[in-house]
């Protein structure tokens, strides 16, 4: 390369030897510069997250497509390139690409576009899908799909059909990202084949998913969150099943709502089983369980209940009087009727229980009109110290009520009359409550303070487009709590004296009468039962009234 510059040194003045000298140097400059300017162009290829600067929250999207949308005539050899608003991170972008029915291709990268080769077929309908966990070098998902139709002949496949997604556990506002798997039914293998489907997305919890440009026919829907990534649904993970499959004709299908459920959870497994004293054991287990569904029998010892510790470190199970030394085994030991498994010997223990029990306080602090009082204690008491228990109290009146045992260490106070809405600090004479062990509270005064809210809301509306008799589930944010109801004959519903808070509302048909809404099986395949959920959560303000939420069981079968 050879630059000469204009400047203002007269060459007539300058000898052959300093001229060559000069252009010498200016060779030398250029040449230098030029490779800084490479290697520095070469560094900005490299792709990594910006530094510095605002953080980046916006989502990704796709800008442009070759094919573009709907385009006839793709040659079977074209490159196929989707680019996108910034760099995306490519492992995990390239996960989220889909070309159905044809999903083998071959993946290369310039910049922010992507480009796909794949062996296209004559006289066909692609779809190619960016699914929703796409995302950018900042990590944020696009969160919306992306799909661009194409066929490599003279028409495109009329067909198209829509469906949401949720999960059962009321955690839809997560985000979180699923896989929706479309089965032809022509090319299925069999009930029990969930390998490859013919057309497939990602979409968000809680969100839609669309198909268009598919083949007239009869399809099959699931949806999985693919936890191990391994691109089929394993039985651990959270699964959907429809309720029915839908026929794709020439017109927008409609599929029923994609309830996600985790069929299968990790194992309980017994870590370690310890009596710690003459009349308790101690087991510890490798995960926590619902105690309304855990069963334990022990082999010559009877058991008198059970409860978790404060901190639910471990399962107190309360038993008869042990002896010293003497190995007991444990003979049922089940969770949701599941076996839980791991070490079932222990060895008794002679040793009295000197720890004394403390009022560990109430199950919960905000309370409905009729709600009773929960008292929970770290140890098992004595019920029978309690049957003359002293009403409680505060400065103006003596609360009437009847105390019951719910569990050897939580005992409720039941009040007679609904409590008005308002705060409270009651006091209660505990001076002669004792535990099993004859131990005494360290405090002879409780001092119990709780707030009565108002239920003074209500949720009304219908149900729709069904022909025999459904169920309506209103479910609470707070606590976990849960109502139903029974639509009148023309299917309308209501729920009145509801706390503020927020809701959510769905129904179901309880087509095996079991009381529950069944959500089907993968393995072998069976429906769910049909269940339409309201799109939206409710949000719900003291005394306010929300009755127009209508659900329609028109879209299913």
């Amino acid at each position: 390369m050879y630059v000469k510059y204009s400047t203002s040194i007269k060459q007539e003045n300058m000898s052959k030897l300093d001229i060559i000298d000069f252009d010498l140097c200016n060779f030398c400059r250029v040449s230098i510069t030029c490779v800084f300017l490479f290697l520095n162009l070469n560094g900005c290829a490299k792709m990594a997250p910006p530094q510095g600067g605002p953080i980046d929250e916006m989502s990704p999207r796709v800008i442009s497509s070759i094919p573009v949308n709907d385009a006839l005539f793709v040659p079977n050899d074209s490159m196929i390139e989707v680019q996108f608003s910034e760099n995306m991170d490519r492992e995990i972008t390239e996960q989220a690409i889909f070309l159905s029915p044809n999903d083998k291709m071959k993946m290369s990268w310039k910049g922010d576009k992507l480009r796909l080769y794949a062996d296209l077929q004559l006289n066909t309908t692609y779809l190619l899908t960016v699914g929703a966990a796409a995302r950018d070098l900042r990590g944020n998902v696009m969160g919306e799909p992306f799909q661009v139709a194409f066929s490599t002949g003279s028409q495109l496949n009329p067909g198209s059909l829509r469906g949401s997604v949720y999960r059962a556990d009321r955690s839809d506002r997560i985000p979180s990202t699923v896989e929706v798997f479309v089965y032809d039914l022509k090319y299925f293998s069999g009930q029990d084949s969930f390998a490859e489907p013919r057309y497939r997305t990602q979409c968000l919890v809680g969100e839609q998913y669309n198909f268009s440009r598919l083949a007239l026919g009869e399809y099959r829907i699931i949806a999985f969150e693919d936890s191990n990534r391994n691109g089929s649904p394993d039985s651990k993970e959270w699964i959907a099943i429809p309720s029915y499959d839908v026929e794709v004709k020439d017109s927008l299908s409609y599929v029923s709502d994609l309830i996600l459920v985790q069929r299968e959870r990790s194992e309980v497994v017994v870590k370690k089983a310890v009596a710690s004293h003459s009349r308790n054991l101690s087991l510890f287990l490798s995960r926590y369980v619902e105690l309304a569904n855990f069963s334990i029998d022990i082999k010559g010892l009877e058991v008198n209940g059970y409860f978790w510790s404060d901190g639910r470190e471990y399962i107190n199970v309360f038993t008869e009087t042990q002896e010293e030394d003497q190995e007991y085994l444990i003979e049922t030991l089940t969770y949701s009727s599941h076996e839980i498994i791991g070490e079932k010997f222990f060895r008794g223990n002679s040793k009295l229980d000197l720890n004394p029990p403390r009022w560990i306080g109430l199950n919960e602090k905000k309370i409905f009109t009729h709600s009773p009082l929960k008292l929970v204690f770290t140890e098992a008491m004595d019920e029978k110290l309690f049957s003359n228990v002293q009403l409680p109290y505060d400065e103006k009146r003596q609360y009437l009520g009847v105390w019951r045992w719910h569990s050897v260490n939580e005992i409720h106070f039941v009040p007679a009359h609904p409590w008005p809405v308002g705060e409270y600090v009651l006091k209660v004479n505990s001076e002669d409550w004792r535990s099993y062990s004859g131990q005494s509270l360290p405090d002879s005064i409780l001092s119990i303070d709780f707030e009565v809210i108002p239920t003074s809301g209500s949720i009304s509306g219908k149900i729709t487009g069904y022909s025999r008799g459904c169920t309506v589930v209103l479910e609470a944010e707070r606590e976990g709590l849960t109502w139903e109801s029974r639509p009148d004959t023309v299917g309308r519903f209501s729920f009145e004296e509801l706390p503020l808070g927020r809701y959510r509302v769905w129904t179901y048909m309880d087509e095996n009468g079991d009381g529950e809404w069944s959500p089907g099986t993968l393995r072998p395949y069976a429906e769910s039962e049909k269940r339409v959920n309201f799109k939206d959560f409710i949000d719900l303000d003291s005394g306010e009234h929300h009755g127009n939420i209508l659900m329609d069981f028109s879209y299913e079968k």
